[in-house]
């Protein structure tokens, strides 16, 4: 997540650095900054997503997972808590 702060101070330093030394290039480079800030923040926003769907151990407790519990001659050998799956249709 870091990455992609870095990443937008650059964007942002880089126009900077460009309407200061160059202001005649600045509409150029504003284009392609709005750009870079828009896939910047798609990706900000990807990352979030797949972040938050992340187990926690408080989801146990919440109902959203189940315990899988794998036998082997009727004595278990093995258990893993498994995220239960909603459907948002």
């Amino acid at each position: 997540m870091i990455i992609l702060w870095i990443v937008c101070a650059v964007f942002v330093l880089f126009a900077l650095f460009t309407l200061a030394f160059n202001p005649k290039e600045f509409m150029e480079v504003s284009i392609i900054l709005i750009f870079g800030v828009i896939c910047v923040l798609i990706g900000f926003f990807a990352g979030y997503r797949y972040n938050s769907r992340k187990l926690q151990a408080i989801d146990v407790y919440r109902g959203k997972t189940t315990l899988k519990i794998t036998y082997q001659d009727s004595i278990p050998v093995d258990s893993v808590v498994v995220f239960k799956t909603i459907n948002n249709k």
